[in-house]
C-alpha cells in the first residue's frame, strides 16, 4: 500500500511538472514601438508631430507619418495584459522615437529600460513562467544606428542589465559582448538572437570590409551545430531581415547581409525551422535558402517572417502580431495573424480597439505555411492580380496607402523578387533578368 502510494504521488508529480512545462503553441511579437514622448495632438505630421513645434492635422491617437503615442503605448499595454497567456513574448526592438528631439546618450538608456518595464508589465499579467525575448533595433542607441563589432558598450551594458530578470546569465554574457545571445524555450526548442542591427547599412562604428565582426556568425554556427547535433529545433530573430523589402536593397550592409544569409546554410530546414525580424514596419515573409537551391523545400529553407510595427510611421496602422506553431517537434509554425488599430477610425471616433485581421492562412487560402506552400504562394501572385492586391493591403496593415501601392510592373517584379532571394547579387539579378 505504502509502495502504491509513493507511486502514485511521483506520478501526480510529473504529471504537474509536465503540464506545467506544456506549450499551448502561441507567443506574442511586439516590435519597432517607437515612442514618441512628445506626440502632440493637431500638430503638423511634416514636422513628427511634436508638441509645441507646429499646428496641424495629427489626431488624438496618431498619425500614419508619426512615431506613436503614449495613449497607443498604453492602449497596447493594458489590452495585451488581458489576452490568453502566450508561451513566450518576442520582442524585435526598436523602442527609440526615429525624430525624438531630445535623444541624448542617457536618453537612449532610458528607452531601453523603458521597453524591459514594458514587457515586464505585461509579462507579469500572465505570470513569471511567460518567458520574454528581447532585442535591440538599429535606433536603439546614440547616435542613432551606431552599435561596435563588440562591447563594452553602453547599449548592450544597458540592454544587459534591464534584461537580467529575462534572460540567463550566460545570455546575459554574450548580450554584453554584441547584443546577441541563445536561449531554451523548453527542451527540444531553442531561440537564437542575432544582433542586425550592428550591420545596419548606416553604422559606421566599424568598417563594412569586416570578415564576422565580433565574431558573431562564428558564434550563431556554433550554435546551430550543437542545435543541430542534439536534436533541436531552431527560431532564429533578429531586428533587421535579410534580403530586399518592398523590391528595395537589403537594409544591412551588402557584405553582413550575406554573411548572415550563409551562416544559416547547412541549417535551413534543420534545425532553423523559422525566423521572426521586425524593423521594416510591414507584414510580409520571405523564403531563406540554402544557396544554390532551385527548388525550396522544407529540408533546404525556411520562412522568415517580418512583423509589422506598432509605431504608425510608414503608412501602417498599428498592431501587435501572434504566431501559432506546433507545441511539439518540429515547432513548425502553423498561421501567423495580428490585430490591428484603424488609426483614421480611432481618431474620428475619440477611442481606440483592436480589429482582428485575416490570418496567412486566411489571406493566401492555405492549409499551412510551410516553405513549399508559402513558395507556391508566390507563384499565384505572379499571375493573380487579386491576391497581390490582397498581400498588399495585408502588408500595409489595412491603412489607405495599402489599396494603392505598388500598382505598376516594376514595383510587382521587385516585390516578387524579394521573396525568393536574400543574398544581395541574387536579389539584383532578379531584377536585372526581370526588369527592362
Amino acid at each position: 500500500m505504502i509502495k502504491f502510494f509513493l507511486f502514485f504521488c511521483f506520478f501526480v508529480l510529473a504529471l504537474a511538472l509536465s503540464v506545467e512545462g506544456a506549450l499551448s503553441g502561441i507567443f506574442l511579437q511586439l516590435t519597432d514601438t517607437h515612442l514618441l514622448r512628445v506626440y502632440g495632438e493637431g500638430t503638423d505630421p511634416g514636422k513628427d508631430c511634436i508638441a509645441g513645434k507646429s499646428s496641424g492635422t495629427a489626431g488624438e491617437f496618431g498619425d500614419y507619418h508619426c512615431d506613436t503615442s503614449y495613449a497607443l503605448k498604453n492602449f497596447t499595454r493594458d489590452s495585451l495584459k488581458k489576452r490568453k497567456k502566450p508561451d513566450f513574448i518576442l520582442y524585435t526592438g526598436d523602442h527609440i522615437a526615429i525624430t525624438d528631439p531630445n535623444e541624448s546618450l542617457k536618453d537612449a538608456e532610458w528607452y531601453i529600460r523603458d521597453a524591459a518595464e514594458l514587457l515586464k508589465d505585461i509579462r507579469d499579467a500572465y505570470g513569471p513562467d511567460v518567458r520574454v525575448f528581447p532585442m535591440v533595433g538599429n535606433h536603439d542607441s546614440y547616435p542613432a544606428f551606431q552599435f561596435p563589432e563588440s562591447g563594452p558598450y553602453f547599449v548592450y551594458e544597458t540592454a544587459a542589465e534591464a534584461w537580467k530578470e529575462f534572460l540567463q546569465p550566460e545570455s546575459l554574457k554574450t548580450v554584453r559582448l554584441g547584443g546577441y545571445y541563445t536561449e531554451l524555450i523548453v527542451p527540444g526548442l531553442r531561440i537564437v538572437v542575432v544582433n542586425t542591427a550592428m550591420f545596419y547599412f548606416e553604422n559606421t562604428a566599424f568598417p563594412n570590409s569586416l570578415v564576422d565582426p565580433g565574431g558573431q556568425f562564428a558564434w550563431l554556427r556554433r550554435v546551430l551545430q550543437k542545435a543541430k547535433d542534439a536534436g533541436e529545433a531552431v527560431f532564429i530573430a533578429a531586428h533587421v531581415p535579410p534580403g530586399a523589402t518592398l523590391g528595395t536593397d537589403s537594409d544591412m550592409w551588402s557584405s553582413y547581409n550575406d554573411q548572415f544569409v550563409r551562416a544559416l546554410e547547412g541549417f535551413n530546414g534543420n534545425p532553423v525551422v523559422a525566423s521572426f525580424y521586425g524593423h521594416h514596419h510591414w507584414a510580409t515573409y520571405r523564403i531563406i535558402t540554402n544557396e544554390n537551391v532551385t527548388t525550396a523545400t522544407s529540408q533546404n529553407a525556411h520562412v522568415g517572417f517580418v512583423a509589422s510595427s506598432l509605431t504608425p510611421r510608414s503608412d501602417v496602422n498599428p498592431c501587435f502580431t501572434e504566431i501559432t506553431y506546433m507545441p511539439e517537434y518540429p515547432y513548425s509554425v502553423i498561421d501567423r495573424s495580428y490585430q490591428y488599430v484603424d488609426l483614421v477610425e480611432a481618431n474620428k471616433q475619440g477611442s481606440l480597439s483592436w480589429i482582428k485581421a485575416k490570418t496567412y492562412k486566411e489571406l493566401f487560402n492555405v492549409d499551412s505555411l510551410d516553405v513549399e506552400t508559402m513558395t507556391e504562394v508566390i507563384d499565384r501572385m505572379r499571375v493573380d492580380p487579386d491576391l497581390f492586391r490582397a498581400y498588399y493591403r495585408d502588408l500595409f496593415v489595412y491603412s489607405p496607402t495599402g489599396e494603392t501601392y505598388c500598382q505598376s510592373d516594376e514595383c510587382k517584379t521587385r516585390t516578387l523578387c524579394s521573396f525568393n532571394y536574400t543574398l544581395y547579387d541574387t536579389v539584383r539579378a532578379c531584377f536585372k533578368r526581370n526588369l527592362p
